[in-house]
């Protein structure tokens, strides 16, 4: 059969990868068209050359799909989809978790929950959620955890932070650490006194100062640059802070020779501003970041997030082994293990351990849902705008 051809031919009508999934054509040849189809179609709709997939009539079709969706998430990761940027805009964006099919991310979830990594669910608004299988921000060279066990974020979030932070302390050598104060708790939730930081989403910081003495004169190259960082490097939703300190930021960046079209898009777009006034931030950044992945998962399970408990935690008690909380609380050790971040030796009396969650005996199922990230902000010079 001339597969090829047929595909192409196919694929004049369809821009979708998810309605390259749903095709019906003779099983004796589903997989090999549908195989050609997601070859053929991500290298279009990304504007970029992406490694061919190795295909055949053998590859089962969850294969193909994830495979598929790997090659997108190394190219969006890469230097290349910056030059490719103004053709993304105008395309339909690949589903996040594209490697997934409905029935892996129920055996999954029913399954190993912890190996679908975070996941964020949000009820209502950005300002109450749930974050499960969470990441507890290290202690870092370029940052200081102010407090630990408030310090839960997604992967997401905790590797945009990290890489942001380790950005401006590689460009000015000596930068003393950054205070970290609150991100979520364990699973998510009410943080008191805040309204938000519930989703692993939101990150509050402080400032660099001049010469590191907190509460001096702010240290605007430093601040700049992490600005700058964040808003060039991760998936920034806002940096929301104090309008005076907002208008440093933006005199500081002019002076500094920054696109002044650029910085009006970053700072005066009025709610679009990626660096906007709020009430109550006078002494610190307040971060929030869209997470492509953990989002998209908590959209496509939510009717199973909904039935599940709250992840629990447990307090390790002195002389406590991991082993022991498994077999006490009925989770399994790996799992437990892998959650914590503690593959070999075992955390310190008193340390707050997030337990496996408990998601058995829910009938739902997945819905299909997307979540729609924007472009990030990048200069001119970089991103043909």
């Amino acid at each position: 059969m001339p597969v090829e051809p047929f595909v192409k031919c196919a694929l004049r009508r369809t821009t979708s990868r998810r309605q390259v999934l749903s095709w019906r054509c003779p099983l004796k040849f589903h997989r090999l068209i549908v195989a050609h189809a997601l070859a053929l179609l991500i290298p279009a709709a990304s504007g970029a050359v992406l490694p061919r997939p190795s295909l055949s009539a053998r590859d089962a079709l969850s294969e193909v799909a994830r495979e598929a969706a790997a090659a997108v998430r190394e190219l969006q990761a890469s230097e290349r989809v910056v030059a490719a940027r103004p053709t993304v805009r105008h395309v339909e964006q690949p589903l996040h978790t594209a490697d997934l099919s409905d029935n892996e991310l129920l055996r999954l979830w029913n399954d190993d929950p912890v190996a679908l990594g975070s996941i964020v669910a949000t009820v209502g608004s950005s300002e109450r959620g749930r974050l499960i299988n969470g990441v507890r921000l290290p202690e870092g060279a370029a940052w200081t955890v102010v407090h630990p066990e408030q310090a839960y974020g997604s992967e997401e979030t905790i590797g945009f932070l990290a890489s942001a932070l380790t950005a401006v302390a590689e460009q000015f050598p000596g930068t003393p650490p950054m205070r970290v104060n609150d991100l979520s708790r364990p699973g998510g939730g009410h943080l008191r006194p805040h309204q938000t930081h519930q989703t692993g989403r939101d990150v509050d910081t402080s400032f660099y100062f001049e010469g590191g003495v907190r509460g001096g004169r702010l240290d605007m190259e430093r601040n700049w640059a992490f600005i700058k960082a964040l808003v060039t490097g991760t998936d920034l939703q806002v940096v929301l802070v104090d309008q005076s300190i907002v208008r440093q930021l933006h005199r500081h960046a002019l002076a500094a020779g920054e696109d002044a079209a650029w910085l009006e898009r970053i700072f005066n777009r009025g709610d679009k501003s990626l660096v906007r006034h709020a009430s109550g931030h006078r002494d610190h950044f307040h971060l929030r970041f869209y997470n492509r992945r953990a989002q998209e998962l908590g959209l496509r399970l939510a009717p199973l997030i909904a039935a599940a408990p709250a992840q629990a935690t447990h307090r390790l008690g002195r002389g406590e082994t991991l082993a022991e909380v498994a077999h006490r609380r009925n989770v399994d050790e790996w799992a437990l293990r892998r959650l914590n971040r503690f593959a070999a030796g075992e955390p310190p009396a008193g340390y707050l351990l997030m337990l496996p969650l408990s998601t058995g005996g829910s009938s739902a199922r997945p819905v299909e849902a997307q979540l729609v990230v924007p472009p990030r902000c990048l200069p001119s010079s970089r991103d043909g705008a």
